[in-house]
């Protein structure tokens, strides 16, 4: 009777969150944050959004004559539709059915003696469908989708009503009516025949992507009708009547070239892009066409000739050429206890900042000149500590710039002696300009 179709609904929303549930897979990975335009992302024009189909099952009655068992009161219908998907997950779908519907009467309740056979003879349907997992899970089954719908249209039907047993001619029309809530008797006067209803459809559904262009599915549904009297049995205060339609169909995806909108899943677009972005930044950062050490992103000279030093942004470190004037000027130099450019550092630090490579390259250019000179090198620090701290840290940077003179430039260590003066050098209110080495050249 009509009560067993309320135990089809909560049915419905079980089928709904399981489907949810076995399209869903677990994927952990690392993050990265990369940012998209939205014009390199795929937009509808790129996909084919049309869908024709076709499907045929089974159709079982929830009115007033009609059994408790499917397989007694079970009918047939065919459908024709086309749908139109205007985002991954969401679809309108317009449908044509036409079928039967017939009932046995009920075993018990004043009814049993009735029976009735309804031609559907159009039903008309627009509905909105989602489609689930498509677009929450990454990893699901590429080939398979969930889809639930609800929409609203308009059915026609022919119903007749007769006595089992008694009428040998179905086709006589006894239209049903209550005068009463419990006195049952034909009423001439009522006629159910070509009779419109507003129908409201509720169903779930997968279907199955099988070729480029075709695509099969099944689903359930749930036709409820605004009246009682699409069996022709109008009894008073009854439920509107309903039915349930069992089908299997094929789709034929319209258009041309391979992505199809509802099989196409924005999440694996979306890790496409940020995996093929994260590829190009990688291959970018790497890239370093003249072979310095310095890729390509960041180089500011990247044609520099095979072999030229170079600093960390990639511009060429000079090497100074000396005239003869240079080295007579340096003579006159030498003869007065000439200093050469000192080298800065940061506060508590003895690393030395590759932009005193040009000073140091100068430097080993004089030696290389001059190979009876040597040099005297002089750490120093600031007063902000102790004298025997300052001290320590003024030999430390002494030594590190010999180090660099040694075994970068190839001078002989032979040449270089050091020495500090913790911060007993101070030359300058800032503090600055006294952490420093600076450079005394030796007869």
């Amino acid at each position: 009777m009509k009560r067993k179709l309320l135990s089809v609904l909560p049915f419905l929303g079980i089928l709904l969150t399981s489907a949810s549930s076995i399209a869903q897979t677990a994927d952990t990975q690392d993050t990265i944050k990369v940012e998209i335009k939205d014009s390199n992302l795929p937009t509808l024009k790129s996909f084919r959004t049309w869908d024709i189909g076709g499907a045929i099952g089974l159709t079982a009655p929830n009115m007033d004559i009609s059994s408790t068992s499917f397989t007694r009161d079970c009918s047939w219908a065919l459908s024709l539709n086309a749908t139109k998907f205007f985002s991954y997950s969401f679809a309108l779908r317009a449908e044509l059915l036409t079928g039967k519907l017939v009932g046995n009467g009920s075993k018990e309740g004043s009814n049993a003696k009735y029976s009735f056979d309804s031609r559907i003879n159009y039903e008309f349907a627009v509905m909105g469908m989602f489609q689930l997992g498509n677009f929450a899970y990454v990893n699901r089954d590429p080939r398979l989708a969930f889809y639930g719908y609800l929409g609203a249209g308009i059915v026609n039907t022919d119903p007749n009503v007769y006595r089992t047993g008694v009428d040998p001619n179905p086709s006589k029309n006894y239209y049903i009516g209550t005068v009463g809530l419990d006195s049952v008797k034909t009423d001439d006067t009522k006629d159910y025949h070509n009779l419109n209803q507003f129908i409201l459809p509720v169903g779930v559904g997968f279907k199955f992507h099988y070729s480029e262009n075709i695509s099969f599915t099944t689903d359930f549904s749930v036709r409820f009708s605004t009246s009682d009297k699409m069996d022709g049995f109008y009894t008073h205060l009854s439920a509107t009547d309903a039915y349930s339609y069992l089908n299997v169909g094929v789709a034929y995806h319209l258009g041309k070239g391979r992505n199809v909108l509802q099989w196409s899943k924005p999440s694996q677009n979306l890790v496409a892009q940020v995996t093929t972005t994260r590829k190009a930044k990688v291959d970018e950062g790497s890239m370093d066409t003249d072979g310095d050490g310095v890729s390509d992103r960041f180089d500011k000279e990247p044609n520099t000739p095979a072999g030229v030093k170079v600093y960390g942004d990639g511009t060429t470190v000079p090497v100074v050429q000396a005239s003869q004037e240079a080295k007579e000027d340096v003579s006159t130099m030498i003869n007065n206890g000439a200093w050469l450019p000192s080298i800065f550092f940061e506060v508590n630090s003895i690393k030395i900042n590759p932009k005193y490579d040009e000073s140091l390259t100068s430097i080993v250019v004089v030696l290389n000149d001059h190979p009876e000179l040597k040099l005297e090198i002089i750490g120093s620090a600031d007063t902000r500590a102790s004298q025997d701290y300052n001290k320590s840290l003024g030999q430390t940077r002494a030594d590190a710039v010999k180090e660099r003179l040694v075994k970068f430039y190839g001078v002989d260590s032979a040449r270089l002696t050091t020495k500090s003066v913790g911060a007993d050098n101070n030359i300058a209110k800032d503090i600055n300009l006294n952490r420093r080495v600076d450079f005394r050249i030796i007869k």
